[in-house]
């Protein structure tokens, strides 16, 4: 990946931005793709030897601020005239979410954290369903401290062990090569097997 990365040539503190960025705009701007950027900009910052800590950190900070600012937008938009959001062609879909909420409360904003696209909507939907800022508020941290965990942490983790992920995937195309051919051999032969005996019988 390296060379490959369009943000390897970024500093570490460059990253931490980025990483702020991508987790703030991913969220409040859908279907902005803020989960790939930021694995991208968690290994460039283990390549360049930065902070995992101070990039999680981030990364969480802009991702929550990004549902905050959509959860406000909701209730702005609830306070508004229905034609409102009638005219951004939301209201179907955010009606439908409002009694998705109201079956499964906090736990669907923790649950469509890790269903991209559902996780906007359900938090514009719980500003328009006037869900209460301190249930949406711990909700969305949990969410979004376990999500950005797994995406800045896995990218991390392969910048800071990359020669060996190439190793071990070379070893593993190795083998899947040998066992790819094996299969056709073994294919080949019970093909050749079966016009023989084909044969054999039309002989008769």
């Amino acid at each position: 990946m390296q060379g490959l990365n369009p943000l390897d040539g970024l500093a570490p503190g460059t990253t931490y931005g980025v990483l702020f960025l991508a987790g703030f705009i991913e969220t409040a701007f859908p279907p902005f793709p803020g989960d790939a950027l930021t694995v991208a900009a968690s290994f460039a910052l283990a390549q360049r030897g930065g902070s995992l800590v101070a990039g999680l950190a981030l990364s969480c900070s802009g991702s929550y601020l990004g549902g905050l600012t959509l959860w406000a937008f909701g209730r702005r938009l609830a306070a508004s005239s229905r034609a409102g959001s009638a005219l951004l062609g939301l209201a179907p879909g955010l009606d439908r979410a409002v009694a998705l909420l109201a079956r499964r409360g906090v736990l669907l904003v923790v649950v469509s954290r890790f269903i991209p696209g559902l996780r906007s909507l359900i938090l514009l939907a719980a500003g328009y369903g006037r869900m209460p800022l301190h249930h949406v508020a711990w909700a969305l941290g949990v969410a979004v401290a376990l999500w950005q965990s797994i995406v800045v942490g896995g990218g991390y983790l392969v910048g800071r062990n990359w020669v060996r992920v190439v190793t071990a995937w070379g070893r593993l195309g190795l083998v899947l090569l040998v066992v790819a051919a094996l299969g056709g051999y073994a294919a080949w032969r019970r093909a050749r097997r079966a016009c023989s005996s084909g044969g054999g019988d039309d002989s008769s």
